[in-house]
């Protein structure tokens, strides 16, 4: 019989496994304890089943570990595409594994002939055996054929069943100790023993290895989130435009421009502004002692928007003026109502975020014309000079920036660990600056079918320091509430569902739970364990290549 150290298959099949394990070791550890054990443990199954296979006495036996084998060849392959694919394996390596693979591949069928040739052997020298054994038989039979012996207990071999003594011994062949055979009728006791080895094979997994409990304790953790800097609502002011008229100048070129309180914004025309200063001019000239209708007439020019300077410098020059400025209240940066029809919305927040606007990501900037240039079209003003309004219509609003907030979404099972006053770190996209401040508002919301809570943190940017739309993430830290925890380590994700490996009477048994949050190395359980339960410390160690779990709780 052939020695299996010395077909080339298992020494090519042991060599693909040494290269494996060299690979191994230079690969980050994300990948050693997931692909890592993996395609160690199939490459190790390449050689190893052929080894158990040879030591078996009858061929179906043989065959059915070298069948094994085969199928932890194609296994050991496709980890070695993934390998490449995820380019943990260089493309001199993998030309290696290919050239070693081929020939692996091309000699699997060499184990299988040496096998019919062992069997052939052992079949012949089964047949000698036997025919010995008659003729010793039939020497006995020339004695008394009318005295019966005794029955007595008769002991063969568990693998050559072809050996019969009458007393315990051992085989002549495999050298196995004898066993007693059982008497015709007589009842097979199932021992607490047997009943152990007569379960599934996948049922429970027998080994030594670290064990922990788990723990009832409170964790500190970190829930992260990321936002964006937006303008503070508060500190917009609008500029509506008390008359009706025309617009003779418009001194906005484009939504965002940067304006100081006091500058003008346009020049209208008003028919009834020229009206109310001639009633004005007419009183003063026609009955400059009746006081009551003259106070009268300024304030209607008082209501219609003109300052007290302009109504003075009417008085002083006795003429009646034709066009009227309209100044910003405020300093900032001016949006047209139209452009953003709700300052609060989230679609304006958006136009801001995106349409150039001073301060803003885009970072657009003034060209020769005046005009900002920007690669979108929100810049744009829908009004033009000639253009018609109405008395009360809202055409621009300033929002100033010197205070921004920075708003972040958090789903709901987070949002409710946040309180009010919780110092917060915000981290600017991009930037290695960290920032401490404390949360200024909390509102919960409904979007897109979930809820979520929304983060509000109030920010000084005196220097313009923030940019309007810019992205931000935020570090919130709260304690949980006493529970039960245990190393992320011990828990195994199988997709559908989670389970542990809980050791009980010396074996390990797979056993589903339920997890909640998780902080850092360490997960909360819901539902499932008991603190005086012993687990596997590492549940990934207990997966074996080619087997599955079968979870029964």
């Amino acid at each position: 019989m052939i020695a299996l150290t010395d077909l080339d298959v298992y020494r090519l099949a042991e060599k693909l496994s040494d290269m494996i394990w060299d690979d191994y070791d230079s690969w980050p550890e994300k990948a050693q304890k997931t692909v890592g054990i993996q395609i160690i443990r199939s490459a190790d199954s390449i050689s190893a089943n052929p080894a158990e296979g040879y030591g078996r006495f009858t061929a179906p036996d043989r065959k059915k570990f070298y069948r094994y084998s085969r199928g932890s060849f194609e296994e050991t392959k496709n980890w070695l595409r993934k390998c490449t694919r995820r380019s943990l394996i260089s493309e001199e390596r993998s030309q290696s594994y290919n050239l070693i693979t081929q020939e692996l591949g091309s000699k699997t069928k060499c184990i299988h002939k040496c096998n019919e040739v062992a069997s052939m052997k052992s079949f012949k020298f089964q047949i000698s055996i036997f025919i010995f054994i008659l003729l010793a038989m039939w020497g006995c039979t020339t004695g008394d054929k009318g005295n019966q012996a005794e029955a007595s207990d008769e002991y063969t071999c568990p693998m050559h069943p072809t050996i019969i003594q009458d007393e315990p011994g051992t085989c002549p062949i495999c050298a196995m100790d004898l066993v007693r055979k059982g008497q015709p009728g007589e009842e097979v006791k199932i021992t607490a023993e047997l009943n152990y080895l007569l379960k599934p094979t996948n049922a429970v997994v027998t080994t030594s290895i670290r064990t922990i409990t788990p723990e009832r304790k409170s964790m500190q953790i970190e829930i992260l989130a990321n936002g964006m800097i937006t303008y503070d609502t508060r500190r917009s002011t609008s500029i509506p435009i008390r008359f009706g008229g025309r617009l003779d100048k418009l001194l906005i070129k484009y939504n965002f421009q940067l304006i100081r309180k006091g500058q003008k914004v346009l020049e209208i025309y008003s028919a009834e502004l020229v009206a109310a200063q001639r009633d004005l001019l007419y009183l003063l000239g026609a009955d400059s002692e009746n006081t009551q209708l003259i106070n009268g007439a300024r304030e209607r020019l008082a209501l219609l928007g003109l300052s007290n300077e302009q109504i003075n410098e009417l008085e002083a020059t006795k003429k009646e003026s034709y066009s009227f400025s309209v100044y910003s209240p405020v300093d900032g940066y001016v949006i047209e109502t139209s452009a953003s029809p709700s300052i609060n919305g989230s679609e304006s927040k958006s136009a801001v975020a995106t349409s150039g606007m001073p301060g803003g990501m885009s970072g657009g900037t003034p060209n020769q014309s005046g005009r900002q240039s920007s690669p979108g079209v929100a810049n744009e003003l829908a009004i033009r000079e000639g253009m018609y309004v109405s008395a009360g219509q809202g055409i621009f609003s300033v929002v100033n920036t010197e205070r921004v907030w920075a708003e972040f979404d958090l789903p709901q099972k987070d949002g409710g660990r946040i309180k009010v006053n919780d110092l917060i770190k915000i981290g600017v996209d991009h930037s290695s600056e960290t920032i401490e401040a404390k949360v200024n508002f909390i509102q919960p919301f409904f979007k897109g079918g979930e809820n979520f809570t929304k983060i509000r943190v109030y920010l000084p940017n005196r220097s313009n320091h923030f940019r309007i739309g810019q992205l931000v993430t935020a570090s919130f830290s709260a304690t949980t509430a006493l529970s039960m925890w245990i190393p992320l380590s011990a828990k195994l994700d199988l997709g559908t569902s989670q389970v542990v490996f809980v050791k009980r009477r010396g074996v390990f048994r797979p056993k589903a739970i339920v997890t909640g949050i998780q902080s850092g190395d360490w997960i909360e359980i819901l539902s499932g364990l008991e603190t005086t339960d012993s687990l596997s410390y590492n549940a990934q160690f207990m997966v074996d290549s080619e087997g599955f779990i079968k979870v029964k709780n």
